[in-house]
């Protein structure tokens, strides 16, 4: 049975405890698993890349050692809440700064979801990479990457229902 909605998880699961918080009200408590939504980058990624006025630098006493060392601190309140599994969701075509360097450390066993096997599909409006996307009825469809920007989706071949359609090439 694959639950719907929340309800029917808790039905089905009726120990299963869920609340939704932000990095600052959890601080101090602690989850068995935590999931770590939009660890994107951009203006209202994480870390954001909006710049701050430069008066602020005129009137700060200390100068930080790291880039985003504030947002570095909120980030790792964030991953140590977690006792048993931590789970960062985050743009493949634009990963958060943090859960870049994080893939790059082999010493953290980070699992990703992504493979590096497939081939990769351009989106035909945008150029962005086009991400498959389970539906319903087990067919997939191909999302872009840039969704916020683009927001194409191309069905899968109407043969198989799983992979890109492609066009063969005739001999002229």
């Amino acid at each position: 049975m694959r639950p719907e909605n929340l309800s029917e998880l808790k039905h089905q699961f009726p120990n299963l405890s869920i609340s939704y918080k932000t990095i600052h009200a959890s601080k101090g408590l602690e989850a068995d698993h935590v999931i770590l939504l939009n660890a994107a980058s951009g203006r209202t990624g994480f870390p954001s890349e909006i710049t701050d006025d430069p008066l602020l630098d005129l009137v700060s006493t200390e100068t930080e050692p790291f880039e985003n060392a504030e947002e570095r601190r909120v980030m790792y309140v964030a991953m140590t809440r977690a006792r048993h599994s931590l789970t960062l969701l985050a743009s493949v075509s634009r990963p958060s700064d943090f859960v870049s360097e994080l893939r790059g450390e082999a010493e953290y066993g980070i699992a990703s979801g992504d493979t590096n096997d497939a081939v990769p599909h351009v989106c035909g409006k945008c150029g962005g990479p086009l991400l498959p996307v389970p539906a319903r009825n087990g067919r997939i469809w191909y999302r872009c990457g840039h969704e916020q920007l683009c927001g194409n989706f191309v069905p899968a071949c109407s043969a198989c229902g799983k992979d890109m359609p492609s066009r063969e090439r005739t001999a002229s």
